[in-house]
């Protein structure tokens, strides 16, 4: 069954019944929703996938024409309803004249009174029917444009040039699928309001002519004149709505960066730097929200007026002109213009709906007529020549670039200059900023003249120095960069491409390595055998099934780069274009990946490319092609490019003896196998998101107003007092005044009425401000208390919690808080002040009708306890069905080369519709929840209306009475069903508060400032370090030990290497020095001081940290080696010229002050190690850690560094985890770590002259002529 019903069922909510006494039973599960109807699925509303560009129309036109027929639906219905509205006040009218003793009723078109009451009782429910019908039937337009616009928004995403990617970058695109399409949605319920409030309006006003004459016309220009106020408005408030997005999207940015690189940022205690971003990004969003606050009192002030001054000023012109107040006249006046105020009510609804629909179809029309890719953007895929069959690539002058011509880039991420710059002119390398350094260009060529051929079945080796465009070339032939100049053609399109930094998904290692294609899971094994991670996934309970965080956090780099690995070779592709990602790994892995994949798929007879700084490699391959900035210095063979001695044969002679593969610092230890790293499956648990169940707790309403102040909250209180209050009384005044029972005269009625009416305006106003002000000030300290509970929590938080659900949280939530309960606590106050009056003046009028009222009410509560249970669970589906819809989003914009190269785009569309598809689908079951509610209400006030005629009509109520008690009667029946419509909207709207509170409540870190830090200026002073007895688990897996026992002392300036299988411990090693983890028993020393009573800023800012995976963020060069702005600009060139960056830098634009994009994306990841080594040679730290930190560097580089290390570390501790057993041969000491047990600790002389030294075995494993030399350098 689906979410599909027949005609009665359509137009009575019928069909959700069944799910409504299943959530009534007991609390629904995802299990338990009907599924979308297929037509209504992402996979069937594929009609904006074309719109781009090139589209001749704009983005509404094109939902015009797919949805017209729904809108042409509600509009009949709409128009229908309007018409029985006014059908409805000429009963009244009617039903007060029959009731009149002293009328005459042969007068009268229907003379019988049992019948009239019928008809009322008929055109009422008719009335509501057609509403439901026009409510359900914009839903469904809503769903199907929401999946069409978030479906498009995912597929254009896939296809967006570099451009555009700069244009919109993931916080944007982010946004645009949370907040802007949603937007769209909801306005399908407003559209046709536009132009049949009008027409309420103008009926409203000529019935209203009836009885008040020409009285109406003040009633008319007070519309009018109001009416312009909002119009002359409506300009102002669209630029806030725009200003507000533009915000969100800054923050989101921001947070979304912080998200990927909270371990980076922990390991480099620079987290205050970044809450201060967040927190400038959250302040310029909260001034937003509180213009938007502003616009929105300014004009709803003004629809205050319009509602109060139309009563007020028609009254008291009818009675100026000396007319008499009677019954007949007033109550069917008071029922028109309570007609009226209804229709003014709905006009700032009607107005924020569409002006917010209008801007956010200009942001998302402006995104998918974005730039794209298109076939001759890159690199051309064709068909060979039949005299070229053997070539497979073909370049001839050509030229790359990432950035182009007069391309315009504001950046979202810093927040001084809003200005942009266009380039015309550019220099190779060369980059372009404007003086506030917000806009940059890259240089117009990338890549240069490059021309060369590669045939089918070539290895093809890419060599040459960090930054030299390799990684670039790569891209280039996937397809990732544009051609600007030359031809290039690839005539295939079964590519595999492994990216330098391996993409991973959060889900099994399986799902990794087929991308989700069930077909090639029969592949797996064969591509886990050669890819070395056998012995891994055995390790696992799970093996290949077993899960792994977003982005592979809970596995090792080189887990990650075997993982990418084995994917490429499932792919069973004609050419494999491989990015360094041998790199990563350890010796005898390394050595037998190279040999299994690279020169297995050559032996296949396929093309593989390699980009490699080992160049011990390069003997093996066909084909080596030499870059140096970006252009092909040689291209030839091995022994061809050796005897011309150009620049390979330098590479070679500049590069360390026997640096490479043949003395990586690992070997398959005998007697043991690898435990992956910090204990890698995920269970369902770990990946799943907490929900709550049955009501929200007390806790989460106290939360909410406790973070009201008491000013608020009595200011608050008496207001709404006071607006009860007058309400009440003008109710009561127009009932006197019309039977002349206070025997005031004319003009003191007049101004009893004014008085009241004037008070009633401004207490509500001045209430709705206070409700709005402070629930945006609840949002702001529910979101700083949880923006500051994440950046203090645990890493196990980020492992456990995707980026998309976090951002989900941190932004729709939060939107949910600081906007949406306020405007639900104004209406709840508003419809409970009128509900009680009504059920006063009822009181009033007769005893019996309150035992009426309060029978009415009882069922109504009663349907209310029906219903309320499963909306609310219903809201919380909703919020958790957008999470992996984010996650999947914020993922792919991590992979777009990947799956570009792969061409998977249309499988990944694939992979996102059902997520589409369980987002409407909450969605739809939430409006149709209270659709259904609202009709049985409304139903129930029906039965109100007649129950109070045929009293009326059997003299049970008295005939004086009797027109008020149907007033009150048909705006109690509206009242009710808005009241607690309202309330579980705003029972919703906790639900978000409980969701967000659970985040402010969530574990931290150890105490990152102590009393203690303040006695311990200048520690560490020596940098001796020491480790006892030091026992370490990761929190998902608290029985299983990835360190056991460590115990070793390490004296001030010693060079110490960490040796290990991939999975040994040698990161949790660092992670536990660093109290990312904290040991479970044992101490760690530094200067004697037990680091466990350090603040963890102090120990944090205290220790130098260069990641394996070097990460730059969003700032200039400057920012990132000086986040503090601590040192001068000579002492900044003099760290670049000491790691060989001085020369590249300085041939930038602003040198130092350049832009780095997001992650460091416009650097190589070698430049970026390089550059984050520049950082710490700046720091002058006594304590160092380096892991694998020259892994993605060139010969030359990785000398440099060396260097470093001796010239500019003399004193230093260091510890570094490497592969290259060059780099730590001639350290002090060398650990030796297997399944997280030290199993040696020693100086590497000492440790080659035991046996059994784990060290021994390495450098043996080397070869003889390796070995000899790395000897050499650990007896130095």
């Amino acid at each position: 069954m689906t979410l599909d019903r027949n005609a009665f069922s359509w137009v009575t909510s019928a069909w959700m019944y069944p799910l409504l006494r299943s959530g009534y039973r007991a609390p629904l599960e995802h299990e338990d929703l009907l599924p979308i109807n297929p037509r209504d699925s992402a996979q069937s509303v594929d009609w904006l996938d074309s719109f781009g560009s090139e589209s001749p129309h704009k983005l509404y036109r094109a939902i015009w024409r797919n949805q017209a027929g729904k809108i042409t639906i509600d509009a009949c219905c709409r128009l229908a309803e309007s018409t029985l509205v006014v059908c409805l006040t000429l009963l009244v009218e009617i039903t007060i004249d029959y009731l009149d003793p002293q009328f005459d009723k042969s007068k009268l078109f229907i003379q019988d009174g049992y019948a009239i009451a019928t008809i009322v009782f008929g055109v009422q429910l008719l009335s509501c029917l057609c509403a439901n019908t026009a409510n359900s039937t914009t839903a469904i337009a809503g769903v199907q444009t929401n999946a069409a616009i978030v479906r498009a928004i995912y597929k254009k995403n896939l296809r967006l040039s570099l451009e555009s990617l700069k244009l919109f970058p993931p916080g944007k695109i982010n946004s645009l699928v949370t907040a802007d399409a949603f937007v769209i949605q909801n306005c399908f319920a407003k559209i046709n309001m536009v132009w049949i409030l009008p027409l309420q309006v103008a009926a409203s006003l000529y019935l209203l002519s009836i009885y008040l004459k020409i009285s109406t016309t003040v009633t008319a220009l007070v519309f009018l004149a109001f009416a312009g106020l909002v119009i002359l408005a409506s300009p102002q408030y669209a630029r806030i709505y725009n200003e507000y997005f533009e915000t969100l999207d800054r923050r989101t940015s921001l947070l979304r960066e912080y998200l990927y690189a909270a371990k980076i940022v922990k390991y480099n205690a620079r987290e205050s730097e970044f809450s201060a971003k967040l927190a400038k990004a959250r302040l310029a969003q909260v001034e937003a929200v509180k213009q938007l606050i502003n616009s929105s009192i300014w004009i709803h002030s003004f629809l205050v007026g319009q509602q109060q001054l139309s009563v007020i000023l028609a009254f008291v012109v009818f009675g100026a002109l000396g007319n008499a107040m009677n019954g007949s006249q007033v109550f069917p006046a008071i029922s028109v213009l309570m007609t009226l105020i209804q229709i003014s009510s709905q006009i700032f609804s009607i107005f924020d709906s569409i002006l917010s629909a209008a801007t956010s179809l200009s942001r998302v029309e402006e995104f998918l007529r974005a730039e794209e890719l298109t076939e001759t953007y890159g690199i051309i895929c064709s068909v060979p020549r039949p005299d070229r069959q053997e070539l497979l690539i073909e370049l001839s002058k050509a030229s790359f670039s990432w950035l182009l011509d007069d391309f315009e880039f504001k950046s979202f991420d810093t927040a001084d200059s809003q200005s942009t710059v266009k380039v015309k002119e550019f220099k190779p390398f060369d980059y372009v900023l404007n003086d506030s350094h917000e806009n940059f260009k890259f240089a117009r060529h990338t890549l240069q003249d490059l021309t060369c051929t590669i045939k089918k079945g070539e290895l093809v080796l890419v060599v040459g120095p960090t930054g030299s465009g390799k990684s670039s070339f790569l891209s280039a032939l996937a397809g990732s960069i544009k051609r600007t100049e030359g031809k290039a053609f690839i005539y295939t399109d079964s590519i595999s491409y492994c990216s330098q930094e391996p993409w991973i998904l959060s889900g099994t290692i399986e799902d990794n390595i087929t991308l989700f294609n069930p077909s090639l899971k029969t592949k797996c094994q064969k591509a886990v055998k050669l890819c070395c991670l056998e012995r891994d996934l055995r390790s696992l309970p799970g093996g290949i099934l077993s899960k792994i965080g977003e982005k592979g956090t809970n596995v090792s780099g080189g887990q990650r780069a075997r993982i990418a690995l084995a994917r490429s070779v499932v792919m069973d592709s004609e050419l494999l274009l491989l990015d360094d990602p041998l790199s990563a790994l350890d010796s005898q892995v390394s050595k037998e990946v190279f040999t299994n994949v690279v020169l297995g798929a050559k032996g296949e007879g396929k093309t593989v490319i390699l980009a490699t700084n080992l160049l011990h490699l390069v003997p093996n391959a066909d084909k080596i092609i030499v870059l140096d900035q970006g252009r092909i210095e040689e291209i030839g063979s091995y022994s061809d490019l050796m005897k011309s001695n150009g620049k390979l044969s330098e590479l070679m002679k500049a590069k360390s003896h026997g640096q490479e593969e043949e003395n990586n610092a690992s070997v398959v230890l005998k007697g043991t196998e690898s435990e992956v790293e910090q204990n890698a499956e995920m269970d369902d648990d770990d990946l799943s998101e907490n929900r709550g169940y049955g009501k929200v707790s007390l806790k989460s309403y106290k939360q909410y107003f406790m973070s009201w102040t008491k000013l608020q909250i009595v200011a608050v209180g008496v207001l709404l007092c006071m607006f009860f209050g007058t309400y009440l009384t003008s109710q009561l005044v127009l009932s006197a005044w019309s039977s002349k029972a206070w025997n005031l005269n004319e003009s003191e009625y007049l101004y009893v009425y004014t008085g009241v009416g004037i008070g009633q305006s401004m207490a509500f106003l001045i209430a709705e401000a206070a409700i709005l002000f402070a629930a945006a000030n609840v949002g702001r300290e529910m979101h700083d208390s949880a923006m500051k509970s994440i950046i203090n929590s645990p890493m196990s938080f980020f492992e456990g919690n995707p980026v998309g659900r976090i951002l989900n949280r941190m932004t729709g939530d939060v939107k949910s808080i600081e906007i949406e309960s306020g405007d639900s606590i104004i209406n709840l106050s508003w419809s409970f002040s009128i509900l009680l009056s009504s059920a006063v003046i009822l009181a009033i009028s007769s005893p019996f009708m309150l035992a009426v009222f309060a029978a009415v009410c009882g069922l109504t509560l009663l349907l209310f306890r029906f219903y309320s249970p499963s909306y609310r669970e219903l809201k919380r589906l909703n919020a958790l069905s957008k999470s992996p819809l984010l996650s999947h989003i914020s993922e792919t914009s991590h992979g777009l080369d990947t799956i570009r190269a792969y061409s998977l785009e249309k499988r990944f569309v694939a992979l996102i519709l059902p997520k589409i598809d369980q987002c409407n689908q909450t969605h739809l079951l939430l409006v149709h929840s209270q659709y259904w509610f609202k009709l049985r209400l409304n139903f129930l006030g029906c039965l109100l209306v007649f129950v109070l005629l045929i009293l009326g009509v059997n003299g049970k109520i008295d005939s004086s009475v009797v027109g008020l008690a149907i007033t009150v009667g048909l705006q109690l029946n509206e009242e009710l069903n808005f009241f607690l419509i309202t309330l579980g909207v705003f029972e919703a709207n906790m639900v978000a508060v409980e969701r967000l509170g659970e985040y402010v409540g969530v574990s931290s870190e150890a105490a990152r400032i102590l009393p203690i830090d303040s006695s311990l200026s200048g520690w560490p002073t020596t940098g001796s370090i020491e480790f006892n007895q030091v026992c370490m688990s990761y929190p998902r897996r608290p029985d299983r030990f990835v360190l056991k026992n460590v115990t070793f002392k390490i004296q001030s300036g010693e060079k110490v290497g960490i040796i290990g299988r991939t999975g040994s411990g040698k990161s949790s090693m660092m992670d536990t020095l660093f109290r990312i983890v904290e040991p479970r028993s044992g101490s760690i020393l530094i200067d004697g001081q037990d680091v466990s009573f350090v603040g963890l800023t102090k120990l944090r800012q205290s220790i130098e940290m260069i990641p394996q995976t070097a990460v730059l963020f969003t700032g200039t060069i400057r920012t990132n080696l000086d986040p503090q702005c601590e040192f001068d600009d000579n002492k900044i060139w003099d760290a670049l010229d000491s790691v060989g960056m001085k020369q590249f830098v300085s041939g930038l634009r602003h040198q130092i002050d350049f832009i780095i994009d997001e992650g460091g994306k416009n650097f190589s990841a070698g430049q970026r190690q390089l550059l984050l080594f520049a950082g710490v040679l700046l720091k002058k730290a006594k304590i160092i850690v380096l892991d694998e930190a020259s892994s993605s560097v060139d010969a030359e580089s990785d000398r440099l560094i060396q260097e470093c290390l001796h010239r500019e570390f003399r004193g230093v501790t260091v510890l570094c985890v490497a592969h290259r057993l060059d780099m730590i041969a001639g350290f002090d000491k060398i650990i030796g770590l297997n399944y997280g047990v030290m199993e040696e600790f020693d100086t590497p002389a000492n440790l080659l002259n035991r046996k059994d030294s784990i060290f021994r075995q390495l450098v043996e494993a080397t070869g003889e002529e390796n070995a000899n030399h790395l000897r050499k350098l650990a007896r130095a």
